[in-house]
């Protein structure tokens, strides 16, 4: 979290509320067990209006192939506890993820793949979409989108389609927040310097931004990547009206 505060110490469950690439978010701990977290996230949801919860917790197993840190793809995750029968819940199995959907996903990530960029040059849909060749001639294909948020609700009233929704859901992520930079990420060029750049103009006007670093040289070059930035905010600018 950046510029985190200390909301909450009663009990020692201490809570922080700061940003995280632009957006307001709060960490706090939650007990133990589901009672507890039911608790907490019934005041969090009636009472204080968050938008949603995420809840991260420990897993144990018994396979001595499970190494510490080891990364374990799971099918489901179900619970043994008998909170639910207070609310007559039909089970405590939770929906399972398709297995070869599941195995396809782990087996790309150790797989070469096609990269294809789709550029926007009028407040449309800017799309990454990556291919991974899978056996037995099968494609595993991720894709994922931006658009500026001044053209969000337009876009739902001309496509007919459930932006909001695929926003909600992390399928497409919202740029330009009121002509303010949200966050910003370099492709290429010296990493540290242009992390430094794109945290230091976070929550800037894009004008601003544009004021200070429209014009820079690299050494004999015409531009520079902070030059990029300007000409970039510039077309975003233009592009949201």
């Amino acid at each position: 979290l950046e510029n985190p505060v200390c909301f909450n110490t009663v009990r020692n469950m201490l809570g922080y509320t700061g940003t995280y690439r632009g957006k307001k978010i709060s960490v706090m701990g939650s007990g133990m067990g589901i009672p507890s977290m039911g608790l907490y996230a019934t005041e969090l949801y009636n009472q204080f209006d968050v938008d949603a919860i995420i809840r991260i917790g420990s897993a144990g197993g018994l396979s001595d192939q499970v190494k510490l840190r080891d990364v374990v793809v799971a099918m489901a995750a179900s619970t043994n506890s008998n909170y639910g029968a207070a609310y007559n819940m039909p089970g405590y199995l939770a929906p399972a993820a398709n297995y070869q959907m599941l195995a396809d996903s782990v087996e790309a990530g150790y797989r070469q793949c096609w990269v294809g960029l789709d550029l926007s040059s009028g407040g449309d849909l800017t799309t990454l979409a990556l291919e991974f060749p899978l056996e037995g001639g099968r494609y595993y294909i991720y894709t994922h989108s931006f658009m500026p948020r001044g053209r969000l609700e337009e876009h739902v009233e001309t496509d007919l389609a459930p932006y909001p929704l695929w926003v909600q859901n992390g399928l497409i992520t919202v740029t330009g927040e009121n002509g303010r930079v949200i966050d910003v990420n370099f492709e290429g060029g010296c990493n540290g310097n242009l992390q430094g750049i794109g945290m230091l103009v976070k929550g800037m006007k894009y004008e601003d931004v544009i004021a200070r670093l429209e014009g820079i040289r690299c050494g004999v070059k015409s531009t520079s990547c902070p030059d990029q930035l300007a000409r970039a905010l510039k077309q975003l600018s233009a592009e949201e009206g």
